[in-house]
């Protein structure tokens, strides 16, 4: 599968996301209590409607945050406390 990762840091080091895009959904997790955001960008490619918190797409949201969270526990130190604090 095609994917591509990000990574978002405030110059205040205070927030920082971590975001997978796939051809079709563009899923991001903040280290805050805002959780994240998933978009359909075939369906919503302005990215206007987070489905994060939408219960119909929580399998889609589960799935994309596990392939993040297995790529950075494989390529960076330290995420198996970041999958421990947030899943």
């Amino acid at each position: 599968h095609e994917q591509v990762l990000s990574e978002f840091t405030t110059n205040n080091q205070q927030i920082n996301g971590k975001c997978l895009v796939t051809e079709r959904f563009k899923y991001i997790r903040w280290d805050t209590d805002q959780g994240g955001e998933l978009y359909d960008l075939e369906n919503d490619p302005g990215e206007l409607h987070n489905l994060y918190y939408a219960p119909a797409w929580r399998d889609t949201r589960d799935r994309l945050a596990e392939r993040l969270l297995d790529h950075l526990m494989h390529s960076e130190k330290g995420y198996n406390a970041f999958r421990e604090k947030h899943y």
